[in-house]
């Protein structure tokens, strides 16, 4: 147990970490990955409370690439996660925001970055998970920006959310997109 609970110490993202703290995290966020299947909600609620709430745009590239891979691979298992999986992702289309409501200069610059990984780890999950488009087309409808939200916030959220609209997401999602977008 004691074990456990240093491993869900190790994916808390509210300090900051050293580089033996980030590669440990790489190294955590790789093991689980590789036993997704053995993750059950009844024991292991903190581990993906602590997974589900992750903001994206803290992350370093390499620990950025192992999350997104365990996301991909949760939300594969079995349709357990599936929900969860896409609300995180579309939770992070829109980058956090500072004194304002503006973007801080560090995530305009890692915007496209995270753009790209956003969409590529939903793009892997629609092509495993064939109900994941259907699924994702609701939490984006309920998840849009509202009228009076911060325009920035707007902006980024409809950028990424544009990026989905290719090859086969584009086919099923895309009217959906088009027509939130419009409204």
């Amino acid at each position: 147990m004691d074990q456990y609970n240093k491993m869900v110490s190790t994916l808390d993202t509210s300090k900051k970490k050293t580089p033996d703290e980030e590669a440990l995290y790489v190294t955590t966020l790789k093991a689980l990955s590789e036993a997704v299947s053995k993750i059950d909600i009844t024991y292991h609620h903190l581990l993906l409370n602590n997974i589900f709430t992750i903001r994206i745009w803290y992350l370093q590239r390499d620990t950025l690439d192992a999350f997104l891979d365990l996301i991909t691979r949760l939300a594969a298992v079995a349709d357990q996660y599936l929900r969860e999986c896409l609300q995180m992702l579309v939770n992070n289309f829109t980058p956090p925001l500072v004194q304002r409501n503006e973007l801080p200069r560090w995530a305009v610059s890692r915007k496209k970055d995270i753009f790209f990984h956003l969409c590529e780890s939903l793009k892997t999950i629609s092509d495993t998970v064939p109900l994941a488009p259907r699924i994702l087309r609701d939490i984006i409808d309920r998840s849009m920006p509202k009228l009076f939200d911060n325009k920035a916030k707007m902006v980024s959220f409809v950028e990424c959310m544009l990026g989905l609209d290719t090859d086969r997401m584009g086919d099923l999602i895309g009217a959906t997109l088009l027509a939130k977008v419009v409204d």
